[in-house]
């Protein structure tokens, strides 16, 4: 199964940033984020207050569409960001019930695809995306989704693709061009920071503290970038050379990062999953054997430096380590779906989402550390 998207700008331009890639992630990710602007013929149904939640389908359908990210600031409540095929462009919905239900949120104004959402709190939520005239953008919410306001952090010609809010006045957003912006008061203001010539596709961040982020994406192969200052400076670190692109990261100390991606082998006929480790703040890092057949690995989460999910396509569409990333075994969910995003506020609860094989929005939880996880129920209307 290959996700697609509806719309080319920012494929166009993703493509021209990696002209020799042929990463089927990438493509998927591209086109996602493409999203056009919110299609005027879109059905709405008015939230609580401010801004419209969009009805992507008829009560009690499935969401054709895919999610891409998602946050639990607590046990019981998380938002997940992604993008609704009936509408051409970014969703959100929330769960306040540990994923029981997931019902749709309030949409962005003037969002077009959506690919991060960090949460410090449970009322505070930060998505981040592509935006009016094709731009990357940022969105923040002070009331749990209900509404959401544009924020200062505009990325020309580009989009942003992930963020990490470690503080609720503390967060980092990373985008296309070597992009890396941050804020110090909770997103009033936005400031681009100085990252190294080679970084080129920023995908995925993590800040173990307010001080200190990693960061990794492609920059003429595998990418990983630290500060240990807020964002001050960034160095370059040092992958296996095997690396060739890096999706998602999760270092839940300042020592201990995984992160995770996608190499094409054989030419470029075939794409295989890959999995980085490091325990001394990425000063080293390991590529660690993960379970055959996985084709692509997009999102990790380390609740602990030992207990670390990983999700993408394979056999199954997760993968969980109990020692720091040494060993890694498949979990029992289907392989016909393709988990994008994965959270753990609790070693042993976990929420990933994604897509399943009919296109539609999917969404897992686990209560037992990955030993089951069950398919929970979206909602397409309020």
């Amino acid at each position: 199964m290959s996700p697609t998207g509806k719309s080319a700008p920012l494929a166009r331009l993703t493509a021209a940033l990696r002209p020799s890639s042929r990463l089927g992630r990438t493509r998927w990710r591209a086109a996602l984020l493409a999203a056009a602007t919110v299609a005027a013929s879109a059905v709405w149904l008015m939230g609580p207050s401010g801004n419209a939640a969009p009805a992507f389908a008829q009560s009690g359908a499935a969401t054709p569409g895919i999610l891409t990210g998602v946050s639990c600031p607590t046990l019981s409540v998380c938002v997940s960001t992604g993008e609704a095929n009936s509408v051409n462009g970014g969703a959100v919905i929330g769960t306040t019930d540990g994923g029981r239900t997931w019902g749709p949120l309030a949409t962005p104004p003037g969002v077009g695809g959506l690919a991060g959402v960090a949460c410090p709190t449970k009322l505070h939520c930060e998505v981040v995306g592509d935006g009016n005239g094709d731009a990357g953008a940022v969105y923040g919410s002070r009331n749990g989704g209900r509404t959401w306001h544009a924020q200062p952090a505009v990325l020309a010609g580009g989009l942003f693709m992930a963020v990490a809010c470690p503080s609720g006045t503390v967060c980092e957003a990373t985008g296309n061009a070597g992009a890396i912006f941050g804020t110090i008061n909770g997103g009033i203001t936005w400031t681009r920071q100085a990252t190294p010539a080679k970084a080129n596709l920023v995908e995925g961040v993590s800040c173990p503290t307010t001080t200190i982020c990693e960061a990794v994406g492609f920059g003429g192969n595998g990418m990983a970038l630290r500060t240990v200052n807020g964002g001050s400076t960034w160095s370059a670190q040092t992958l296996p050379p095997s690396v060739q692109d890096l999706s998602g990261v999760a270092c839940p100390t300042a020592r201990v990062c995984v992160s995770v991606g996608q190499n094409a082998v054989d030419a470029g006929s075939r794409e295989v999953g890959v999995l980085v480790t490091t325990s001394n703040r990425g000063h080293t890092w390991k590529r660690r054997h993960i379970p055959a057949g996985f084709t692509d690995l997009v999102g990790v989460a380390c609740p602990t430096a030992l207990v670390c999910e990983a999700v993408g396509l394979g056999p199954t569409a997760a993968i969980g380590t109990t020692d720091g990333g040494a060993t890694w075994t498949t979990q029992p969910i289907p392989g016909s779906m393709f988990m994008v995003g994965v959270t753990c506020p609790r070693p042993q609860r976990c929420e990933a989402v994604g897509q399943d094989s009919n296109d539609d929005f999917a969404a897992f939880g686990t209560v037992n550390g990955g030993q089951t996880w069950t398919q929970q129920s979206i909602s397409a209307s309020n």
